[in-house]
């Protein structure tokens, strides 16, 4: 398990990403290794070195779109009625 994002961000993308990160660890009390392995997961081979394509969802809505994935429909549902997608750490 890596505490480094594995995909090219700029400062700025990088910064919103760790504010991502700390939405995840505050929303659904999972450790920061794990919502850095569902980042990590969800942008693999990415690159927001444009950082106009990380900025249209606020890091709230990110967390929420990792933890439960994108066809979801989390902010439709109850919480408790939804299912995050499984995390397995290698």
């Amino acid at each position: 398990m890596t505490d480094k994002f594995l995909f090219k961000l700029s400062s700025k993308s990088e910064q919103y990403c760790d504010m991502i990160v700390e939405e995840m660890e505050r929303l659904f009390s999972i450790s920061k290794q794990e919502a850095i392995g569902r980042v990590n997961r969800k942008w693999s081979g990415c690159s927001f070195e444009d950082e106009s394509l990380l900025f249209h969802m606020l890091p709230e809505e990110w967390a929420n779109e990792i933890y439960y994935g994108s066809n979801s429909m989390w902010w439709k549902k109850d919480k408790q009625s939804l299912i995050p997608v499984p995390f397995n750490e290698k």
